[in-house]
């Protein structure tokens, strides 16, 4: 079956591998998908994107690649990894030419500690999705864990969280922060706007990812945003909103 960037449904032929080509499975707007594909931009591994429709999965992709059925997971002729963290750890050392993890056994700590409090910042982010941006308190929590990132960010005092070039914890990190302002205008919001007075360094941090090119080519359109999350509401999800061919 011919590759298309369209997500593949149940009922699918299983598109055979490219031999000695790397694969990526991802749903085009998922922000987890998305840590891996700017990793494999970001290094400049070459590779072809299989993406899945994840309320509606192939059954080979159940069968074949993954049980869990999760997103974003790779393929190297008989090699499959799954899940982001891990798959990104895998690429940085199997593909050592640009490192985005630190030597530094304690930097590499601290940067999975950031990620383990980062956590709570997701969780209520998406209770302010799923709510379309209608809770309110929902919102302030979402701010209140950023608060907790803003300080992270002031402690490290660089213009990334890596230091003076984006490292692995910035592409970690990323696109559940480029999703805030995506909500906002997606549901004409502005309380969930991220204010530059609350936020100074998180903002700055923001401007200096915006200059990356992997993040300039992953970003998501804001109106095809909106229309995805306007599908989502509605209980009909519309994962190729953002595909063109």
């Amino acid at each position: 079956m011919p590759l298309t960037l369209k997500h593949f449904r149940s009922g699918s032929t299983y598109p055979e591998p490219t031999p000695g080509k790397l694969r990526l499975y991802s749903m085009h707007s998922c922000p987890y998908a998305q840590r891996t594909k700017l990793v494999l931009l970001h290094k400049g591994i070459d590779h072809e994107t299989v993406n899945i429709h994840l309320q509606d999965k192939p059954e080979w992709y159940l069968e074949k690649i993954t049980p869990l059925g999760k997103v974003p997971t790779i393929q190297f002729d008989d090699k499959i990894v799954f899940d982001s963290l891990i798959v990104n750890d895998y690429l940085d050392a199997m593909y050592p030419k640009v490192r985005l993890n630190p030597d530094d056994p304690y930097q590499l700590a601290r940067d999975r500690m950031l990620l383990e409090k980062y956590g709570k910042f997701i969780g209520a982010f998406y209770k302010v999705m799923l709510s379309h941006t209608e809770d309110k308190e929902a919102i302030e929590n979402m701010f209140s864990a950023l608060d907790e990132f803003e300080l992270d960010v002031k402690k490290r005092g660089t213009p990334f969280l890596g230091g003076d070039k984006p490292m692995m914890v910035d592409l970690n990190v990323w696109p559940h922060i480029m999703r805030i302002p995506h909500l906002a205008y997606s549901f004409n919001n502005p309380e969930v706007e991220i204010s530059p007075d609350r936020f100074p360094a998180v903002t700055s941090w923001i401007n200096k990812m915006e200059e990356i090119p992997a993040v300039q080519q992953t970003n998501l359109n804001k109106d095809q945003y909106k229309q995805f999350v306007e599908s989502y509401k509605a209980k009909k999800v519309d994962y190729d909103v953002f595909i063109k061919e």
